[in-house]
């Protein structure tokens, strides 16, 4: 099997990951309403599974550098499909919050593939693949909540729901079982000729990129291998994080904290925001949450147009700052927003710039990352989104108590413009930076 191929069984994994996923999670406060839980019960589910996130993000992880990236991906699939089963099986809360438990610890199949990815693609190649893996995504989680809202309407819908989550989740686990092996990190060569090649073979190829291997010395490849079974265990991955050099990536952390409490005060009040002020129907709050996904993932997918306009960026810090301008921008007008075309039309470069940044921290981390700590250094990452979707309800919350919806207005718009200003803080860093150099 080539390498394009494996690319692209990747990108299938990511996109039936939150494809399933999105059919059932969006239904299950609704479910837990039926079984008679409290909206307070409801949102200490939802602040447990992110807690857990934050917690296991990092350790999975660092976990998967140690044990193998495909290893541990195959073992949260297996594990979270029966998880997903027991969430729609069962009637009794206390059992629904154990599984939400299991889940907040295993269910890291997005980072597992960005850091998986990394050892098929060259690093000069990885803003271009990473976009189209979190493209595929987006679309899966576009398509997922309409299919999962009819099924619903069925009798005991919610278990069909969640049986038809597992059995994506069996079907993504044997793709990582059967086509994509646990083989030593390719080596790849950087000349000029092979670099033609690879923009060649992304522009003929619909992106995908094919992997020139080189030879591998086979006694250091298996010198390492021994080494990672004898690392094996959870302890041993804690160790290896606690390794990584923190103080390289503050800024960069800082950021996806700032983009993620942003756009987590956006969405916790988006529904309630079009029902009161405009009202919108739920389908209608459905069709424009959709509406975003698309922006999202079509910006994803035009990411290798949008880094033509940015070839002197080597760091990204650049288009980091034009990206976090833009939803500063959008959410601004969105507060001033008088009518509800105003309002819709605010939200295009607001999801294309969540997108983009996205897209583009992640890129930093990997640029400052050497390859043994992907794993640890981008689920780190992520932890800083789950932090910022663990505090955001809660200051959203309290913000709206005491000043209403301008008080969230002015919450989800302060962190973009503190996000900003730390942007154009790097960016002049960078350039005093290369002065002295």
């Amino acid at each position: 099997m080539t390498e394009i191929t494996k690319v692209r069984l990747l990108y299938t994994v990511a996109f039936m990951d939150l494809f399933a996923c999105s059919m059932a999670v969006p239904l299950l406060s609704v479910h837990l309403r039926g079984l008679g839980a409290s909206h307070f019960t409801i949102g200490v589910v939802s602040s447990l599974y992110a807690g857990l996130q934050l917690v296991s993000s990092p350790i999975i992880g660092s976990w998967s550098d140690i044990r193998g990236h495909h290893f541990v991906l195959q073992l949260t699939l297996l594990i979270c499909s029966f998880l997903y089963f027991g969430l729609g099986a069962s009637a009794a809360i206390p059992v629904i919050m154990l599984t939400r438990v299991g889940l907040g610890l295993l269910k890291h199949t997005q980072t597992l593939c960005r850091t998986l990815l990394t050892d098929m693609v060259p690093s000069k190649d990885q803003m271009v693949v990473q976009s189209r893996l979190v493209s595929f995504g987006s679309v899966g989680f576009i398509v997922g909540p309409v299919i999962g809202g009819h099924m619903t309407e069925l009798n005991n819908g919610f278990y069909y729901v969640c049986c038809l989550v597992m059995i994506f989740f069996w079907i993504n686990f044997a793709i990582v079982y059967f086509y994509l092996p646990n083989v030593p990190r390719t080596h790849r060569k950087n000349s000029t000729e092979k670099s033609t090649d690879l923009v060649d073979g992304l522009s003929k190829d619909c992106g995908y990129v094919t992997i020139i291997p080189e030879k591998v010395d086979n006694t250091s490849s298996k010198k390492k291998i021994g080494q990672k079974v004898l690392e094996f265990g959870f302890f041993q991955a804690v160790t290896h994080l606690s390794q990584v050099n923190w103080s390289v990536y503050w800024d960069v952390f800082a950021l996806r904290f700032l983009l993620g409490f942003s756009q987590a005060v956006h969405y916790q009040n988006f529904s309630l925001m079009l029902k009161d002020h405009y009202g919108i129907t739920p389908t209608g709050i459905g069709y424009t949450i959709s509406l975003q996904g698309l922006i999202g993932a079509t910006t994803g997918f035009l990411i290798g147009w949008i880094s033509k306009f940015y070839k002197n960026d080597k760091d990204n810090s650049i288009r980091t700052l034009h990206a976090f301008g833009v939803l500063t921008l959008s959410f601004l007008f969105m507060n001033l927003a008088s009518s509800l075309a105003f309002f819709l039309l605010c939200l295009v470069p607001l999801a294309a710039a969540g997108s983009l940044l996205r897209i583009t921290t992640s890129e930093i981390i990997l640029q400052r990352t050497e390859p043994d700590q992907r794993g640890s250094l981008i689920g780190s990452a992520q932890s800083m989104s789950s932090i910022a979707r663990l505090v955001a309800p809660l200051c959203s919350g309290l913000a709206f108590d005491w000043f209403g919806f301008y008080g969230t207005s002015l919450l989800r718009l302060a962190a973009p413009v503190t996000a900003t200003a730390l942007s154009a803080v790097l960016v002049l860093r960078g350039k005093k930076t290369s002065k002295v150099a």
